[in-house]
């Protein structure tokens, strides 16, 4: 009958729905759950669980067509949902049953396997029977040993689903704590081997020779799902198993595909997936990746998409380049992926794909890639000019650099002898500056450093950028500080937004205890003091510059120290390249 009920409306009915519900009494789990060959026969223990499994698939028919239905099928389901109780005991039933009954026959094992996975996807089609399900303890840990012996390579045929990560998906979807992902984590083993099958499915859906939509959308989904827990081992695991690239070779398979409503819909689950964990960490790494692996191009092939998406997803999909990659193009590794992918793109298929998407994904990508050319000049002036030029950490006269010495303990500054080098040592704070910077990068590598080259590339764009803005940074001193000298203020720009904002402050005012606290480690505050300290000291002649930056999940502050006065230079005046080695420290 079970066979019958999608062809036969009048097993549509309550009676019917009552007669399988019936069978799920708890009082008749049979306490032995092996069945030999010798006891499968005429055994009422076996016709019991035989009976509610065949009226499990009953009621899932009868929610599968309830689902997509416009009638009013409460009466249908309303006792399915009171019958839940019941129900779940023998999901575990038939499990155990159906496992060890067809160990030794791995086609059966599949079978049945396969159909208690699709039963429970089909409960989870209604609302209010879902989140039941949710909200039942251990029902995460049926789903994913479910989820964990599924096959992992494509199903037998298009009509066939891998029904264990369909429901895991539906299932993840009602989380409000963390119990659903630590159960999962129980049954696989741990977060890495978690995320390991997750990837794996993703990664042979997409190398099959005719991708399933459907299939990768859900395996995206599953992984975004299970990674929505921001304090859980599962978010570190796939951003160190490369989640973030696989999901972006994902995206750009699919936006290469014929358009439809599946379509965008697995393109919307890249999205999600993306935005959720591009900012995780120090989110540097995972900018980097995702630009490398071909995300500007999946971009502009998907943007024809962009109107079908719901609101939340538009202003997602827009957020990528009107906001978090521009933030982020104030670090050198950044800057190096984006420029190059940037000049892969074939102009005039950018200019038609994007005509056909809202204009303002137009604007901000003019915009996104006009910043990203500036940087990448910036970047290549600054290698030019510290190839050749710089100067003496203590004198300040120019040098070429090769004539220079590095201090061998923080190897960030320079001189251009010894007896500039033990001078800065014993009379101009070198030593206790040295010492805060190693401290700094052994303190807090995670959260405050960048890496090396991030860091000198940050300190000659902030110059660049004050110096460009000169300008309306008079304007701003003129405005909040009347009748205060230039010379007791520093410069501070916000990077954390797009476009950044400029501002000042008093040197001598300046608390990073309070200003800055939330910003930075006890070593890095130490330091900023002691540039703070030389800014102060030098009564004008060195402009201090604070960069306030995106980090990932926190903000950093980074701190530059011009080697002469930002005011020096007459308003208007272009300053030549060759003038670079004043401005860098």
């Amino acid at each position: 009958m079970t066979l019958t009920i999608p062809a036969l409306r009048s097993l549509q009915t309550v009676e019917v729905v009552d007669l399988f519900c019936s069978f799920f009494d708890t009082s008749k789990i049979p306490s032995n759950l092996v069945f030999s060959r010798a006891r499968r026969r005429h055994n009422p223990d076996k016709l019991a669980v035989d009976c509610a499994f065949l009226s499990l698939q009953g009621l899932a028919e009868i929610c599968a067509i309830a689902q997509p239905s416009k009638l009013n099928n409460t009466a249908l389901l309303t006792p399915i949902a009171k019958a839940w109780p019941m129900i779940y005991p023998w999901l575990a039933v038939f499990y155990t049953v159906y496992t060890e009954t067809f160990k030794n026959d791995p086609d059966s094992h599949s079978m049945h396997i396969a159909v208690i996975g699709n039963c429970i996807l089909k409960l989870t089609y209604i609302d209010n029977i879902r989140l039941l399900m949710a909200n039942t303890p251990g029902m995460f840990k049926l789903v994913a040993k479910l989820w964990k012996e599924e096959p992992s390579g494509p199903p037998p045929s298009k009509t066939h689903m891998r029904a264990g990560s369909f429901a895991l998906q539906q299932l993840l979807m009602e989380f409000k704590t963390l119990t659903p992902f630590d159960e999962v984590v129980e049954v696989i083993g741990s977060p890495k081997a978690v995320i390991q099958i997750g990837m794996s499915r993703l990664r042979i859906a997409l190398k099959e020779k005719q991708p399933s939509v459907d299939r990768i959308k859900v395996y995206v989904d599953v992984l975004n799902n299970l990674t929505r827990g921001t304090a859980h081992p599962l978010r570190h695991a796939i951003l160190h198993e490369g989640g973030m690239a696989l999901v972006t070779k994902a995206f750009l398979k699919l936006s290469t595909m014929d358009p439809s409503t599946l379509l965008v819909a697995a393109v919307r689950a890249c999205f999600l997936f993306l935005h959720n964990l591009v900012e995780a960490g120090q989110g540097i790494p995972w900018i980097k990746q995702i630009v490398e692996e071909g995300f500007l191009q999946a971009y502009v092939n998907a943007s024809p998409l962009f109107a079908q998406f719901d609101d939340h997803v538009q202003d997602m999909a827009f957020s990528f380049i009107a906001n978090i990659i521009p933030r982020y193009l104030v670090f050198r590794h950044v800057v190096s992926a984006v420029g190059p992918a940037l000049d892969k793109l074939d102009a005039t298929n950018v200019r038609a794909k994007l005509a056909l998407s809202p204009a303002r994904y137009q604007e901000a990508w003019d915009t996104m890639q006009e910043l990203a050319k500036e940087r990448v000049d910036a970047r290549n002036l600054g290698d030019a000019m510290r190839k050749e030029l710089g100067c003496c950490n203590y004198c300040k006269e120019p040098s070429t650099r090769t004539s220079l010495r590095r201090c061998s303990g923080c190897r960030q500054v320079y001189y251009c002898s010894e007896k500039c080098q033990v001078a800065d040592w014993k009379t101009k704070g070198h030593k206790t500056e040295c010492k805060l910077r190693q401290e700094d990068k052994k303190t807090t590598p995670d959260i405050d450093s960048f890496y090396r080259d991030d860091h000198s590339f940050h300190n000659n764009l902030a110059i660049l950028d004050a110096r460009n803005n000169a300008s309306r940074l008079r304007k701003t001193i003129a405005r909040d500080f009347p009748g205060v000298s230039r010379a007791e203020l520093g410069v501070r720009i916000d990077y954390t937004v797009f476009p950044p904002t400029y501002g000042a402050f008093r040197l001598r005012d300046h608390e990073c205890t309070e200003d800055m606290h939330e910003l930075i480690s006890e070593a890095r505050e130490a330091r900023v003091q002691t540039v703070l300290d030389k800014a102060i000291n030098s009564k004008g002649q060195m402009t201090l510059i604070e960069s306030i930056v995106t980090v990932g999940e926190l903000n950093s502050l980074v701190e530059t120290l011009m080697h002469c006065s930002l005011w020096d230079v007459s308003e208007g005046d272009e300053q030549p390249e060759a003038a670079w080695w004043q401005f860098w420290r």
